[in-house]
């Protein structure tokens, strides 16, 4: 009998701002979606630091099936990260001024259709405590980011999210909350969500 030919696996890195919250997060995220055998997954929580550097890691990593950096809307990226995004995506040369004005909370969706590498997931509106309670069914308490109040806004949402898991680890919380069918339904109104688990599941 000839021998059976194997499928080959996805490659996935993900460059995560966070070590706690995101992980908790993305953790749910892998039990519920991650095939281990159609998928390697590599990940790297960076904990905090600019998204510049976050992003750099996804850089380094673009000959993989997915590379994605998963960052918060709160801290814009400097111009030679933009100019970098805008070689990898292959953006037409007429677009690169957009490209490099747009708020960063687009990016992806207006200069990178095609989902090259390195793919960017951005929490919104502010930080990712925003993007747990819209997936949890909550309204956050701040539904634009403003630079202005950019501390504050932090704050607020992260004592929301606190408030709403009651000292429960928030895997845990987020384990007894969410299931697929929830998540099936939100990532259809959450598009950072469902660019996540399509990173996870690769569907």
């Amino acid at each position: 009998m000839g021998k059976k030919n194997r499928v080959k696996k996805r490659t996935v890195f993900a460059s995560i701002e966070g070590e706690n919250t995101e992980i908790g997060f993305f953790k749910l995220l892998k039990e519920l979606y991650f095939d281990q055998s159609t998928t390697s997954l590599r990940e790297k929580p960076v904990g905090g630091g600019n998204p510049d550097h976050i992003i750099g890691f996804a850089f380094k990593e673009c000959s993989r099936t997915n590379s994605f950096a998963w960052i918060d809307e709160d801290t814009d990226i400097k111009k030679d990260t933009r100019e970098r995004l805008f070689k990898e995506w292959r953006v037409d040369d007429e677009k690169k001024e957009d490209l490099l004005n747009c708020p960063l909370k687009d990016l992806q969706r207006r200069f990178n259709p095609d989902i090259r590498n390195p793919i960017l997931i951005v929490s919104q509106p502010v930080c990712v405590e925003s993007l747990i309670l819209r997936t949890l069914g909550r309204k956050p308490t701040h539904s634009t980011f403003d630079e202005k109040t950019r501390k504050k806004q932090v704050d607020d949402l992260k004592s929301s999210l606190a408030g709403l898991t009651e000292r429960m680890p928030l895997y845990d919380y987020l384990k007894e909350h969410l299931t697929k069918d929830i998540l099936d339904q939100k990532r259809i109104e959450i598009p950072e969500l469902d660019l996540l688990i399509k990173m996870v599941s690769g569907d």
